[in-house]
């Protein structure tokens, strides 16, 4: 017995607007139906990341790496919570160079020889910086 695909209910463009207004918290499992589905909504997952701690931020660091252009080109949006230590986010920062916003808290004690320095000095596209020192 083969398995054969379901003929389509409706057209590509209808499905697409309905997989884009489902919730954010069920658009990562909606992106396991189909090829098409994680193309169209990894465009919204991505655009707006929190990291609320290392473990997450390691991981979201491996999930962009081998895709370097999409890190530059669809997270618009990062926030690094100070939990996140400086040597995981500052790959993240240099993957995702085409930020426009960003909130980062780091430890102050580390302002002259922080890591973090030169990544943010290349965010050319940003547009809103929160720091929490």
């Amino acid at each position: 017995m083969s398995l054969r695909p379901m003929p389509r209910k409706f057209p590509l463009d209808i499905e697409r607007l309905i997989f884009l207004f489902v919730p954010r918290n069920t658009a990562l499992t909606c992106m396991l139906v189909a090829a098409p589905v994680k193309d169209w909504l990894e465009h919204t997952i991505y655009r707006a990341v929190c990291l609320a701690g290392d473990p997450q931020a390691q991981r979201f660091l491996e999930s962009i790496r081998h895709r370097p252009y999409f890190a530059r080109t669809m997270v618009k949006a990062l926030c690094l919570n100070i939990s996140v230590r400086l040597k995981t986010a500052t790959p993240i920062l240099e993957l995702c160079a085409g930020l426009k916003r960003l909130n980062i808290r780091f430890p102050c004690n580390l302002i002259g020889a922080n890591p973090i320095i030169a990544p943010l000095n290349d965010l050319t596209d940003l547009e809103v910086l929160y720091v929490d020192l």
